[in-house]
């Protein structure tokens, strides 16, 4: 323990050794001080080494509490997905500003996200901007996507006449890859599955979509019931090919349904068995279906008709394990034009 306070007091005493870093070019700051130093500390050390040290200078309590509080809140950004679920992954390097003074004011979390455009829009309007042109350099310095964490207090720093800020870089996790589908399961558990999304992740071999998934699935990552959300984009894929391989998609429509709606209710502990209900704009199709009355929503959804093309086919594969066992609907959204998967076009 001796030993983790007499460390934690060496990195502590580099913080305050920075008189003037803004006088300081980034590599000049590294060079005197790495704030991974003061992430490889635990807490408790840097609590003790803290309390016995003298001669602070003015704003060394508030920027040792500064520092504390980037540590604690990088590693929460580090062991979780919090980032990704809020922001998603980036396609290119971003940077991401953690304002503590607003977090402080308003008691919720605020980061501002930043991108390499909007910052060289910033320089088009005012060349000059200091800002811009001091953190353009650094994300561009970057040879693959991720983000850039900047912590700052912009209240301290005008309190104390001291930069309160501290970048970071945050790394993609390692369920990542090439083929971009953990992108957009990311989107899809922020925002929900569209037709969209259908169309863009059936362009992938089912294999493609199972080792994406498997990625995510042993990262440990996500809890269960983001998982199981997941999981029911992954199963839905094959229910939706067999269909299509049987011809089952115009079983029961006539040519004057011309307009049509089908709800695919499965879930995964009981696959291959499906419950299937089909509509048009004349009304549901067959009655010899049995209907769920802890499905009133799927009534309702039967009337949407109205919603479509001539000539469109919309399905909605709904999880029942899912909604049993969390009291949320979940359901996946394909469109079919031409008995091929597609997505809503805008009119001329």
């Amino acid at each position: 323990m001796t030993e983790n306070i007499e460390q934690a007091s060496g990195v502590i005493k580099k913080i305050f050794s920075l008189d003037d870093p803004l006088s300081l070019t980034e590599t000049q700051r590294k060079e005197k001080y790495s704030f991974a130093e003061f992430l490889e500390c635990d807490v408790e050390s840097l609590k003790i080494a803290f309390s016995q040290m003298k001669g602070l200078p003015p704003h060394g309590l508030a920027l040792f509490n500064f520092s504390l509080a980037t540590k604690i809140q990088h590693e929460h950004f580090m062991n979780t997905n919090f980032v990704w679920d809020k922001y998603g992954l980036p396609k290119e390097p971003v940077l991401l500003n953690v304002k503590f003074d607003v977090i402080r004011r308003t008691g919720d979390f605020f980061a501002q996200p930043v991108t390499i455009n909007s910052i060289g829009s910033v320089l088009q309007e005012n060349p000059d901007d200091a800002w811009a042109n001091h953190y353009l350099p650094i994300l561009q310095s970057f040879e693959t996507p991720m983000v850039y964490v900047l912590y700052t207090d912009d209240e301290l720093s005008r309190q104390h006449g001291f930069p309160f800020d501290l970048g970071i870089p945050l790394s993609i996790p390692q369920f990542d890859d090439d083929s971009q589908i953990p992108q957009l399961f990311m989107k899809c558990l922020r925002e929900g599955f569209n037709v969209l999304d259908t169309y863009q992740l059936f362009n992938f071999e089912q294999d493609i979509i199972n080792a994406a998934y498997a990625k995510m699935m042993m990262s440990g990552r996500f809890d269960v019931k983001q998982l199981e959300y997941i999981n029911s984009f992954v199963r839905v894929k094959p229910i939706l090919d067999s269909i299509l391989e049987d011809d089952g998609i115009s079983e029961g429509f006539k040519k004057s349904d011309t307009k049509r709606y089908t709800e695919v209710m499965f879930s995964p502990k009981s696959l291959p068995d499906l419950t299937i209900r089909k509509f048009s704009e004349h009304g549901e199709i067959s009655k010899t279906t049995q209907k769920l009355s802890n499905f009133k929503i799927l009534n309702e959804l039967g009337d949407r008709t109205a919603e479509l093309d001539s000539g469109d086919h919309m399905f909605r594969f709904f999880n029942q394990q899912y909604t049993s066992d969390y009291g949320d609907m979940m359901w996946v959204p394909f469109l079919l034009k031409g008995g091929e998967v597609s997505f809503p076009r805008k009119s001329p």
